[in-house]
């Protein structure tokens, strides 16, 4: 028998599924929130399995991410939303596309690295540790409120 090697799940196709389909359901929670937070309206979020890079959006204003996003860390994941939702205003990476990420997300610059870098998980998390390397930490707590509206920062 030929069989493919399967090196993530139970084995069990239903409770897999199950799982995927509520990681997906909790990434377009925060997809939505974040929407609202930037006032754009996306006409459609999808999440599915994407070769060469993480998101991407559409002129129809549809924006897909890559599934492998759903087991990255949440400040990346919340820099891809950010970053695809403000493509819905602004269709370039000029000034005006950058001002508006160090608002919404200080500190951006150390998850934006080459697309070629984004291509797999594990050049994702040197391209990481790189960029933390190179840059001190800049996300200063601002009287208790995360730039991040899954996180909450915890009180001194």
């Amino acid at each position: 028998m030929n069989q493919k090697f399967k090196p993530h799940g139970t084995g069990r196709p239903g409770a897999d599924r199950r799982a995927m389909d509520r990681r997906k359901a909790c990434f377009k929670t925060a997809v939505r929130a974040w929407a609202m937070r930037l006032k754009v309206q996306p006409a459609q979020i999808r999440v599915q399995q994407m070769r060469n890079k993480w998101a991407s959006c559409s002129p129809g204003q549809w924006i897909s991410f890559n599934t492998n996003l759903l087991g990255a860390d949440t400040e990346f994941q919340d820099y891809v939303m950010v970053h695809e939702l403000l493509h819905l205003r602004i269709p370039n990476h000029g000034k005006l596309f950058k001002a508006l990420m160090t608002i919404h997300l200080p500190g951006w610059e150390q998850w934006d690295v080459d697309s070629a870098d984004l291509r797999t998980a594990a050049s994702f998390s040197a391209a990481r540790s790189r960029a933390r390397r190179d840059k001190p930490e800049v996300y200063p707590a601002l009287s208790g409120v995360s730039p991040y509206p899954r996180q909450r920062l915890m009180k001194r």
